[in-house]
């Protein structure tokens, strides 16, 4: 499942920041901050959440981020989800 749903995640990430931006990279890939959730780490926080209702701040704990980069993870996973056909509840998607 990881190796399907990087490459649509890698180029949902890359869109927002060309847009936030308002043009193309200034630094080289790799350069800059590092993340502190990895796509792995992104994907098991959503299922987590997902299956168990764990609470984004319990999550943050266990993986020692912030709570609000475990919501920020939670909030790009879902759409991925949903669209390879899992049952997100409280997520519509049009089309």
């Amino acid at each position: 499942m990881t190796e399907e749903l990087v490459p649509q995640w890698t180029a949902v990430r890359e869109s927002a920041l060309h847009e936030r931006r308002g043009g193309g990279r200034r630094r080289a890939a790799g350069a800059g901050r590092k993340q502190k959730l990895v796509f792995t780490d992104r994907l098991l926080v959503t299922l987590a959440h997902l299956r168990h209702q764990l609470p984004h701040a319990a999550l943050a704990e266990l993986y020692e981020a912030d709570r609000s980069t475990v919501s920020a993870a939670v909030r790009e996973v879902r759409p991925l989800l949903a669209g390879r056909g899992f049952a997100v509840p409280g997520l519509f998607l049009p089309g």
